[in-house]
């Protein structure tokens, strides 16, 4: 890995530089070793290595901050966007309609559950068979945008 990320150009013939595929594959191959070493140090699983990499690597902690039973998102914005962050922040683990309401309480509990449908609706979020709501593909490339514009 090492050697892939500083001497891609010196490996190959011609001009080669680093591209989006090499660090796809740099950042995959970190969180196979990384789940791997979390996996024989904890003792579990390895879907429940990788679900703690996952947790571990989300960027969101400047905008949302976690109160134990209660998320709070750092910056003003609508029930439907505030859905999205909050579900990022905890992805790929489902949260309840409890749950979400609780952390969007400043707005009202029926805009939540309107951003909430609306966003089912656009295939944003899918219910779990855990029973709580998850971003989807398209809703995780949806959350990651209104995030950027947030920071």
């Amino acid at each position: 890995m090492y050697s892939l990320r500083n001497h891609r150009s010196i490996a190959h013939k011609g001009n080669v530089d680093a591209n989006v595929y090499d660090l796809a594959f740099l950042l995959h191959a970190a969180q196979w070793i990384l789940t791997e070493l979390i996996r024989i140090a904890a003792a579990v699983g390895i879907a429940e290595a990788g679900r703690l990499v996952v947790e571990a690597q989300a960027p969101v902690g400047v905008l949302v901050e976690s109160f134990g039973d209660r998320k709070l998102v750092l910056k003003d914005l609508a029930a439907k966007a505030e859905i999205l962050v909050l579900l990022h922040s905890c992805y790929p683990s489902p949260e309840t309609m409890e749950s979400i309401l609780k952390s969007a309480d400043r707005h009202s509990a029926r805009s939540v559950k309107d951003g909430l449908r609306r966003l089912w609706l656009d295939r944003l979020v899918d219910k779990s068979r855990e029973g709580g709501y998850r971003l989807t593909q398209r809703g995780l490339d949806e959350a990651l945008d209104v995030i950027k514009y947030c920071l």
